[in-house]
């Protein structure tokens, strides 16, 4: 399950998640295949998958908790495994995706997505120095569990951690 936060925007996490180092516990890089013909297909690692169009979308809406409005994503999305057959006309997107958690043993992980937009800086009779300049685009919070339980004490408190930074 995903859990989103409405009320805040994916753009202002961008000086933030320096704050949030001391949960990283997982980064990594995917692709995203868009295309009008085949969909949306993700390419992580060695493993492609189609994401399967959903016509029965599971999602809630709770206001004022937390001092936030949670959408809550109960959809079961289902990932096809491709063998062969991608799509000729597509835009492929690298995304470079942070996880964190408060411990490794928590139910709850934030997930930010970033697209990696390299800059040039122009140095004055130097060579041409590359930096990257990670935008953040999408933020959701993954929940283990069938169904969220929000009066649950370590749920509360890991919210908590990850919304006092985020806010």
């Amino acid at each position: 399950m995903k859990i989103y936060i409405t009320d805040i925007l994916p753009s202002s996490l961008k000086n933030k998640l320096t704050n949030l180092n001391e949960y990283l516990t997982k980064t990594g890089i995917k692709f995203e295949m868009n295309s009008n013909d085949y969909g949306i297909h993700i390419i992580e690692g060695d493993i492609i998958h189609r994401i399967e169009p959903n016509f029965n979308p599971d999602f809630s809406l709770i206001k004022d908790h937390f001092k936030n409005e949670l959408l809550v994503d109960n959809t079961n999305y289902k990932m096809i495994p491709i063998l062969s057959q991608l799509p000729v006309n597509y835009i492929l997107t690298k995304i470079t995706v942070y996880e964190y958690q408060v411990s490794k043993k928590s139910k709850l992980k934030l997930v930010v997505e970033c697209l990696n937009e390299p800059v040039q800086q122009n140095v004055f009779f130097q060579s041409k120095q590359s930096t990257s300049n990670f935008i953040p685009f999408n933020f959701y919070f993954v929940y283990n569990e069938h169904k969220l339980d929000l009066s649950d004490r370590f749920i509360k408190e890991e919210f908590n951690v990850f919304l006092s930074h985020l806010n």
